[in-house]
């Protein structure tokens, strides 16, 4: 195992260092690359995930941008109401009652306006033509300086809560008109023992 004298001469001393400091850099590069790719496949599964949630969950969801103007809209959504998030501005006066429309967009504007979040009961039109109740809520994202980037809300339905707050007005209501009746019927009869046996 003889090595020639002077085959280690400085000039190649140095090159050698620069093969070995650029062999040093591939392998730190490859391991950073496959970090990034782990990376990258770990943020595209959990954006899926969250994917997955958004479309699946029993409310419509939605996100809105500071000026009003509808960016997402989940699958449900376009669903119950046969629209996608780009067609919703053009039509969002069509999906709300016309006797909710106006107490929808007040406090709509409002809660824009003031960055407050949004909260209001309204009967939402399906793609059918029919209105069911909904809970629809929204709140702002803010970025670290306070300014909204964007809302996030939900439409939950409650159709079912309605129509029975309706059926317990109702009996109320016939419930009432028993009392008064009732008590009409004993002002008439008064304690007379023998018009209350007729």
């Amino acid at each position: 195992n003889k090595l020639a004298s002077n085959v280690f001469t400085p000039a190649r001393l140095k090159i050698l260092e620069v093969l070995a400091s650029q062999a040093a850099i591939s392998l730190e590069n490859s391991r950073l690359y496959h970090e990034v790719q782990r990376a990258e496949r770990a943020v595209r599964r959990s954006e899926k995930q969250l994917r997955d949630v958004i479309e699946t969950m029993p409310a419509m969801a939605f996100t809105v941008l500071p000026d009003g103007s509808t960016e997402f809209v989940n699958r449900r959504f376009t669903e119950y109401t046969g629209l996608k998030a780009e067609a919703v501005g053009s039509h969002r006066r069509n999906l709300i009652h016309p006797e909710d429309i106006e107490g929808y967009i007040k406090k709509w504007k409002a809660s824009l306006a003031s960055g407050e979040p949004f909260e209001n009961e309204a009967r939402g039109r399906g793609a059918d033509g029919h209105y069911r109740w909904f809970l629809v809520r929204a709140v702002p994202l803010r970025n670290e300086t306070g300014t909204i980037r964007k809302w996030f809300g939900t439409l939950t339905d409650i159709e079912d809560r309605k129509q029975a707050e309706e059926r317990l007005r109702n009996e109320n209501v016939v419930l009432r008109e028993e009392i008064v009746n009732t008590s009409m019927f004993e002002e008439i009869v008064g304690t007379s023992v023998a018009l209350q046996g007729v």
